[in-house]
């Protein structure tokens, strides 16, 4: 094997190791019948307690989370997508909050599949165990990262996937997933700030940073912000002391390359990190901003609940203060089994745990080797010679020492800091003053970087101990400063062997005296905090202490002994590997540390109480109706305890989550006070009152499950057994009813309401607010509602759908009226109304207005109405969209930096491979650009509706004119005579771009006029145009010269056969332009801002090509002429020859754009911009295909002009080429839009834009077989000089659309355009091929054509079958028979596959 394979291997053993070790503690819940869901817990409360009345009591009551919040979240994300629903709203509790934005069900993160390909009970199991491995072996690379050893990186690695904190957080995967990640982003910013070597392709940054930005994307999908937060906060505070040390450790001349370029890409890998996860974190941050928990602590009380200074002994022996699973332990005393039954007040007790942290909250234990090893590792970085100086200045000189370590000062620093959280210093407050932290109430959790710290300095000290047995290379003998370490191991070794010794002799003395201590040990057990609630009495205290004691006794002897061990030349057996026996005794005794500690913790349950349905859920059942249950529990029994409905699909006003919004605890306090908050919970209700309430009527509350006897006269007893009990309300409100508008109350906010409803009774008056952010959509004006109101009588209305996401109501009203739906009100939710019976197409959407403070309202006016309630948030399309940005950006990067490295310029490539290489990287990078604007497309259009898409469109297609008006042919001119005479380059481009801006400014009076044109003629036929359309039109013409400057380079690089390199500067400028493009739609600018965003992508786009342009032709840094000689007649006349030559192609290109798109203002004007933005979504898809006979075409510009003059058969052989790729190409596109059409539109606009796009794209579809054979005749025409014909050509075309339009579009509509595309594409077509033929001949039009047609023919009587049994059949079918029957037909002859030969095996060998 290679040197590299050999270092490979000899990861095999630890990363396997690692990936195991997990199964040691969790083997009987992955491939045994138990689970890892403590389903035991449920039989605490009713009805799973009747359900199994013999269980025995719960394994570990502390972990019930799993079943109470984890298990109903999995289960329904896993039902929800198997009926192939996103479940972004959760409406089984709180009456409703959103689901997948909260993040903790883990709903975006890949390894949740985990649980879609198993069930639910046994997935924990795996899910568990997969993660901790992962964590281990991400643990091993950093430490390798950081210069650790083999063995270094394994016990890093056991140490933190067996931490105490790891293993007690099984209760939250979300925590465990979160946090599993943190050890490989600190090694990918390690990798990336020292440009570590990636694969064969030497020193990289900008691999490890993209690799950095998946992994942060896994970070943030796991779920736990609060994890993801000091996630990024270790991140953080790494990467700037490591850009300290550089700083500090390089000269200045390399800071550039080997700190400034380092740090801008970890940047990067943080904002594409975070921009990948974006469709989870905004969405999260929306929820946030509304949460309950948003200033609802001090500081104060942040740190009353972090950890008291006695748990520091939980460091060193864990179970010191209990352990919720100790339920029985054998008495040193007498030898018997002591349970938990009563403690010293006579009350019972389940367990001995007498903690005042919680055990899951007090999870710290790391084992003792590393802690010793992390010491080892902090003396290690003091290590230095002796010297003679004194103690202080030795002191001093030592310090410096340790910080010119790369790692170990950070790691110790980052231990020392968590340390100071967890136990509720003035530390603290520096977190709790970043924003958002105000929201975390969990100093504990520092455990977390606590944890990750000591296993990095536990793995560096680990290789300090075994490199220090050995002299350094070429020395006589070990160095002072290695001897002086290996006598602190001696000593520290001896150290820990003495002190277990004593400290077992010690506790072994006390049992036999222990008559003689009693008094002292009672004393102690009196004045513990907690101690006497837990234990009956000090002796039974004693003797379960006494196990505990003395397991850390036996531990500080064994990690003594190891340590000392590791001084002494003592080896494995040769067939071992001759490794130093110390180092596998190290490994053993970690695992089996950390073993005894995680062992029994979590649960091993039996599955079956999680399939119980017990009696009282069938006899609710029995009600097929939409309402909610709650319980009433006065005393605290926990009847069907929160988030267990979920089981069952019923539906809860009660709750336990994390983050649900403030304006439902307003609501729920306004029925009474709620106290479990601090817990997460809305409670259930304790007081009659809270039964009376009409609040509670609203809620749709009908049923009530309690223990407790409920003599109101408005419940009925309609279930018992045993002690449970249901009631039905007999007052309970409809899930759906209307009131009359006479009965609307305004109030001015949120307060206000609950003022109103101690008045006026939320069931008769639909109490709205005036406030906007009680609305979702437009709030009414002032005026809109009656000075005077009155009761109403509330009508039920139908549900006649609830979904997860949907709700629909069949409403019948006989006057103006509200229909309230209850259901929680969230920013997001959307009403449509549409007569009954009517297609969703005809709906238009109505504000929703915040009802009763909680509910969401609708007005309607008089008649039979359907209301689809439909939750879309902008949060998650926002999301969605940047993500998708992000992504995009990330395949960009990878691609780029690959072309870079595998990718070399080729003097000796054939004109084939020339042509290949011109047309294949564009096309690909601007059909990458197309999915990039198809996405931002679907994301605007769904933002600003078809009337604003329309507007929007038509000031795009206005302002192409005056684009083509400014760059007057000059790019074609300019790529024809620069690839002919390159020399000349500088001077080509000095006067072209002198005349575009003076075009530019010549063109304002056009703009002006057209406007006033529009505005005033045209405005008294129709309409005016929309304000904001001409805005935006005046702001597109702003950008318009940095635009026309940029097209210029463009040229140049085409001329020079690089067009890789505008191709991939359109990729960043269709970046930075969706990139803004998506700021200003957030912020709501519209079009204006769409607009406006122009200007500054092509500042951005021109300043990149320049620099380009620059750099990649040599030709401008020759000589060209000055400022002054470019006044000059000589230059002046090349301007007018330039004018001259370039006139019929500007007029030409314009007529083009008329031709094609002469129906848009058309349409503006008579069918006016909703039409229009219907019909702009098939023309969408028209204008992103027809990039490939564009991108095609400008590749094969440059040969075929030379070809013209310089070898005419080879222009003809390469014109019929071109035409064969084309049609093979375009027929494909054709068929996919017209049986397609449907999808791709819901797929682009939504359903808003439904029929018209769909109809529009399948009429437009098949004008493209012609249309891209049209762009390649256009462009030989102009090889051959042809322009003025051209311009002929198009005129008649173009006369030929416009009366055709404007006689056929005001009686047929969009429909009419639609088909005339293709009948003016043929009317084209037929004086192309006739100036076509003048030049070169006669042509074997069906030897071009023939053969893919009929292979179009052969797969129509196939879609024909198909058709009416599935659309997607009928594709797939079609494109199959297609792609055969061109097999079969050979359409290349052998000339062109001799032609294609080059290409296909230079692709092949790439």
């Amino acid at each position: 094997m290679t040197q590299k394979q050999n270092a490979l291997a000899s990861h095999v053993g630890p990363v396997l190791l690692l990936l195991l070790a997990p199964l040691l503690l969790f083997a009987p819940v992955v491939g045994g019948d138990s689970t890892l869901l403590p389903a035991d817990a449920l039989t605490l409360f009713e009805p799973f307690r009747s359900a199994a009345p013999t269980a025995a009591p719960p394994h570990n009551p502390l972990l019930s989370d799993l079943v109470l919040q984890n298990y109903p979240w999995q289960r329904l994300i896993t039902r929800a997508l198997a009926e192939g629903e996103i479940p972004w709203w959760d409406p089984f509790i709180f009456s409703g909050h959103p689901f997948l934005a909260n993040g903790q069900a883990m709903g975006l993160y890949p390894l949740r599949v985990i649980f879609h390909l198993l069930p639910l009970p046994q997935a924990y199991g795996i899910f568990i165990v997969v993660q901790l491995g992962l964590a281990g072996v991400w643990m091993y690379v950093l430490a390798r990262v950081l210069g650790a050893n083999r063995l270094g990186g394994l016990l890093a690695g056991l140490t933190f996937e067996l931490s105490g904190f790891l293993v007690v957080s099984v209760v939250h995967p979300m925590i465990i997933a979160a946090a599993s990640w943190l050890p490989l982003l600190l090694a990918l910013a390690e990798l990336t700030l020292r440009r570590a070597p990636f694969l064969r392709f030497g020193r990289s940054t900008l691999p490890w940073a993209l690799l950095g930005a998946l992994a942060l994307l896994l970070e943030l999908l796991a779920g736990h912000a609060e994890i993801a937060y000091f996630a990024l906060l270790v991140l953080a505070a790494f990467v700037g002391y490591r850009l300290l040390y550089r700083l500090a450790t390089l000269p200045k001349t390399a800071w550039r390359a080997e700190v400034l370029a380092p740090a801008l890409s970890v940047a990067l890998s943080v904002v594409l990190g975070l921009g990948l996860s974006a469709v989870q974190y905004l969405p999260l941050y929306e929820v946030v901003g509304a949460s309950f928990r948003q200033g609802a602590v001090s500081l104060q009380d942040v740190l009353g609940w972090a950890y008291p200074k006695r748990r520091v002994l939980a460091f060193v022996i864990p179970n010191f203060f209990g352990n919720p699973t100790h339920r029985a332990f054998q008495d040193i005393f007498t030898g018997e089994t002591i349970r938990a039954t009563v403690n010293a007040y006579g009350n019972p007790v389940g367990a001995f745990d007498w903690g005042i942290k919680n055990y899951v909250e007090g999870g710290t234990y790391m084992g003792l080797l590393p802690l010793a090893l992390a010491l080892l590792a902090v003396l290690d970085a003091f290590r230095g010679p002796a010297g003679g100086e004194g103690i202080g200045r030795r002191f001093l000189k030592r310090v410096r020492q340790f910080f010119r370590q790369p790692y170990t000062p950070f790691f110790t620093l980052l231990a020392l800091f968590a340390l100071g959280c967890i136990f509720g210093t003035p530390l603290y407050a520096l977190v709790y003053a970043l924003p958002l932290l105000n929201q975390s109430h969990s100093p504990f959790r520092w455990v977390f970087p606590l944890t990750i710290a000591v296993a990095a300095l536990a793995g560096l000290g680990a290789t300090a101990v075994s490199t220090s047995r050995k002299p350094t290379a070429g020395s006589q003998g070990p160095a002072q400063g290695e001897g002086a370490f290996s006598r602190a191991v001696r000593w520290l070794g001896w150290g820990l062997l003495g002190s277990g010794g004593v400290l077992l002799a010690g506790l072994w003395a006390s049992r036999l005296a222990f008559s003689r201590i009693e008094p002292w040990v009672t004393r102690l057990f009196w004045a513990l905090a907690k101690a006497p609630e837990v234990f009956p009495d000090a002796r039974t205290f004693y003797a379960y202490e006494f196990r505990w004691i003395q397991q850390a006794a036996l531990l500080l002897i064994v990690t003594g002994a190891v340590l000392r061990l590791s001084r002494c030349p003592i080896f494995l057996p040769r067939r071992l590997g001759r490794r130093p026996l110390w180092e596998a005794l190290a490994v053993v005794v970690l695992i089996a540390d950390l073993f005894s500690f995680g062992w029994g913790f979590n649960p091993q349950a039996d599955p079956a109480p999680l399939s119980v349905t017990p009696a009282v859920v069938e006899f609710l059942r029995q009600d097929t109706g939409v309402w909610r249950f709650s319980s009433f529990d006065p005393h605290g029994s926990r009847v069907f305890n929160a988030n267990t409905g979920m089981y069952f699909d019923f539906q809860d006003v009660r709750g336990y989550d994390s983050t649900f919004s403030a304006q439902y605890v307003r609501y729920m306090n306004w029925i009474e006070p709620q106290g479990q908050l601090l817990y997460n919970r809305i409670a259930p209700f304790t007081q009659f009152s809270s039964l009376d309430s009409p609040l509670t009527d609203l809620l749709n509350v009908k049923y009530l499950v309690t223990e407790e006897e409920i003599p109101l006269p408005k419940y009925r007893l309609v279930y018992e057994q045993g002690t449970l009990r249901v009631y039905e309300n007999l007052t309970v409100m409809p899930r759906a009813f209307t009131l009359p508008q006479s009965a609307t109350l305004v109030v001015p906010d949120a307060e206000a309401v609950g003022t109103a409803i101690q008045t006026y009774d939320p069931r008769f008056y639909v109490i709205i607010e005036a406030a906007e952010e009680a609305w979702s959509g437009s709030a009414p004006a002032a005026g809109a509602w009656p000075r005077a109101f009155e009761a109403g009588e509330p009508q039920a209305q139908v549900i006649t759908s609830y979904g997860l996401n949907q709700v629909v109501v069949d409403a019948n009203v006989g006057e103006e009226a509200w229909l309230v739906l209850g259901d929680a009100f969230f920013p997001g939710w959307k009403a449509f109304v549409r007569a009954q019976g009517a297609a969703e197409d005809t709906e238009t959407e109505v504000p929703i207005a915040r009802v009763a403070g909680n509910f969401r309202g609708v007005r309607l006016a008089p008649g039979a109405w359907t209301v689809r309630f439909r939750y879309t948030p902008n949060s998650v399309k926002f999301g969605a969209f940047s993500s998708f940005l992000a992504g995009m950006m990330v395949i960009f990067l990878a691609v780029t930096w690959s072309w870079r490295r595998l990718y070399r310029e080729d003097a000796n490539a054939s004109t084939t491979q020339r042509l290949a290489k011109n047309s294949i990287a564009p096309i690909a990078l601007n059909l990458f650009n197309r999915l990039v604007d198809f996405a931002f497309a679907a994301l605007m259009l769904r933002i600003l509706g078809p009337d604003n898409a329309g507007q929007y469109y038509y000031a795009i297609s206005v302002f192409m004119w005056f684009d083509i008006i400014t760059n007057f042919g000059l790019n074609t001119y300019l790529t024809r005579e620069v690839s002919r005479y390159r020399d000349q380059a500088r001077r080509y481009l000095a006067n072209t771009s002198l005349l575009r801006i003076g075009l530019a400014v010549l063109a304002v009076p056009l703009l002006a006029g057209f406007i006033a044109l529009r505005q005033t003629v045209i405005a008294a036929l129709t309409t005016p145009a929309a304000q904001t359309a001409l805005l935006a039109l005046a702001l597109l013409y702003v950008g318009l010269l940095p635009s026309s400057m940029a097209t210029g380079f463009s040229a140049l690089f085409y001329a020079y056969e690089k067009a890789e390199f505008p191709a991939a500067v359109t990729t960043v400028s269709t970046l930075i332009k969706v990139g803004l493009g998506t700021g200003v739609l957030l912020a709501g600018f519209g079009i204006v801002g769409l607009a406006a965003t122009s200007i500054a992508t092509n500042v951005i786009t021109l300043a990149i090509l320049g620099i380009l342009a620059w750099r990649q032709i040599p030709e401008l840094h020759l000589p060209g002429p000055s400022v002054t000689a470019l006044r000059a007649a000589p230059e002046r006349a090349l301007r007018r020859q330039m004018l001259g030559e370039s006139w019929p192609l500007m007029v030409n290109h314009l007529l083009a754009t008329l031709f094609f798109k002469v129906d848009v203002p058309l349409m503006e004007a008579i069918l006016g911009n909703e039409i229009l933005g219907l019909y702009s979504t098939g023309y969408k898809y028209l204008d992103a295909l027809n990039v490939i006979p564009a991108m095609f075409t400008m590749a094969l510009f440059p040969i075929i002009s030379r070809k013209a003059v310089e070898d005419r058969a080879g222009f003809v052989r390469f014109f019929r080429l071109g035409v064969k790729i084309l049609m093979l190409l375009v027929l494909p596109a054709a068929i996919v839009a017209t049986l397609g059409a449907r999808e791709l539109v819901l797929l682009l606009g939504g359903p808003e834009y439904l029929p018209g796009g769909m109809i529009a794209l399948q009429l437009m579809a098949w004008s493209m077989v012609i249309g891209w054979i049209n762009s390649l005749i256009q462009y030989v025409l102009i090889a051959l000089n042809q322009q003025r014909y051209l311009t002929r050509a198009y005129l008649a075309a173009l006369s030929f659309n416009l009366i055709a339009n404007l006689l056929l579009m005001p009686r047929f509509g969009y429909q009419a355009s639609a088909l005339l595309h293709t009948a003016a594409e043929l009317m084209l077509f037929v004086p192309f091929v006739i100036g076509l033929q003048r030049q070169i001949g006669r042509l074997d039009w069906w030897g071009l054509v023939g053969k893919p047609l009929a292979a179009v023919a052969c797969a129509a009587p196939l879609v024909a079958l198909l058709l009416p049994v599935s659309r997607l059949a009928a594709l797939v079918g079609a494109l199959l028979v297609y792609g055969i029957a061109i097999w079969r037909l050979r359409l290349f002859d052998a000339e062109e596959r001799e032609a294609l030969a080059p290409v296909l095996r230079h692709r092949g060998q790439a």
